[in-house]
């Protein structure tokens, strides 16, 4: 059986691939984002201009990212909208792609696969 860290690791990895524009794979580049920030829910939030009763659906991926959200969230955090819907991590700012760079890399140790694509970068 998996660990929750484990578990939360290789759903990071998965967002990054395969899923693209689906409400599950922006809930986790979301998330991952927030964590890596150090940011709770709300202070995520609020920090780009977003209710919780707006954002909190996006990160539970109850609903889709609307695309004046996403503006909200590239503004305020740099996160280029082919990252949101696409995850593509080729422009994000280095603090936030370092922190997913650590997860992807600890992903393929341990699975001891080559899983991951980074846009053009293969792990």
């Amino acid at each position: 059986m998996l660990s929750d860290q484990k578990k939360e690791s290789i759903n990071i990895a998965f967002m990054l691939e395969e899923l693209e524009d689906k409400p599950e794979a922006i809930a986790k580049r979301l998330e991952a984002v927030r964590k890596a920030l150090r940011l709770s829910k709300k202070e995520f939030a609020e920090g780009a201009g977003l209710s919780m009763q707006t954002y909190g659906p996006f990160e539970n991926a109850r609903r889709d990212l609307s695309l004046q959200s996403a503006k909200q969230l590239r503004k305020t955090y740099q996160l280029p909208l082919e990252f949101l819907y696409f995850g593509k991590t080729d422009d994000l700012p280095t603090r936030i792609s370092k922190h997913l760079l650590v997860i992807a890399v600890g992903v393929r140790q341990s699975l001891g696969t080559s899983i991951l694509k980074f846009s053009k970068y293969d792990f």
